[in-house]
């Protein structure tokens, strides 16, 4: 007969062959080394293989993270990225802002704009003075014709001096990159009745203040850089 393994050498044996292989510090520069440079040539899916070896080394890399669930929404992977953020957050203490602004950019690219505004909203709670944060939210509730608040918004925004005088946003340490804001265009466009012509989009002429709001937008829009 063959002999049998004592029941804690199988337990360990199933440890190892389950848990992610140690890496040494040297080894996780490397990975971050390679992240960096996928991330620089946008190649999504290596960039997402690296994140998950970097978060599953060390948890606590916000870059990781950042990158991972960026690469995800990117790929309109939705559920996993939000499956992501809720992992993030479990070990994220205190819990970024980002965690949130990410949440609502995927409920905005699911046409679900009262959760979007939720989870904005929520992000706020945490970094008031996130110009990102407060022009996307603006930017929604100015479809919903919520003038006072809009204004409010505006005013806190136009006051954050890393929105700059030309009004696009500097990026900081935990806010999301301007590849989310894709989605969030085409929710703008939508809602505004935006119609492209010539490669930009425009608005019917302005007439209700909901018309000029999505004037606004369309003009907004079109003056743009396209982001890659």
């Amino acid at each position: 007969m063959a002999r049998r393994l004592p029941f804690a050498v199988l337990a360990l044996l199933t440890i190892l062959l389950v848990a992610p292989p140690a890496v040494s510090a040297a080894g996780l520069a490397e990975w971050r080394a390679q992240l960096s440079l996928a991330k620089a040539v946008s190649d999504t899916d290596s960039v997402i293989e690296l994140a998950r070896r970097i978060i599953a080394a060390d948890a606590h890399d916000a870059s990781a993270w950042t990158a991972l669930v960026e690469s995800q929404i990117k790929s309109e992977d939705y559920d996993r990225a939000l499956a992501a953020l809720d992992a993030w957050e479990r070990v994220a203490k205190p819990r970024p802002a980002a965690i949130d602004s990410y949440r609502g950019d995927i409920f905005l690219a699911r046409e679900d704009p009262a959760d979007a505004e939720k989870a904005w909203r929520a992000s706020l709670g945490i970094k008031p003075n996130d110009y990102v944060v407060l022009s996307k939210l603006a930017d929604l509730l100015e479809t919903e014709e919520r003038w006072p608040e809009v204004l409010d918004l505006r005013t806190r925004a136009a006051a954050e001096p890393n929105g700059g005088p030309s009004g696009r946003p500097g990026r900081s340490a935990d806010a999301p990159s301007s590849m989310g804001r894709s989605h969030w265009d085409i929710h703008k466009a939508k809602q505004a009745g935006c119609h492209r012509r010539d490669g930009a989009e425009m608005a019917p002429e302005a007439g209700t203040p909901r018309q000029q709001a999505g004037r606004n937008i369309c003009v907004r829009l079109a003056d743009r850089p396209h982001e890659k």
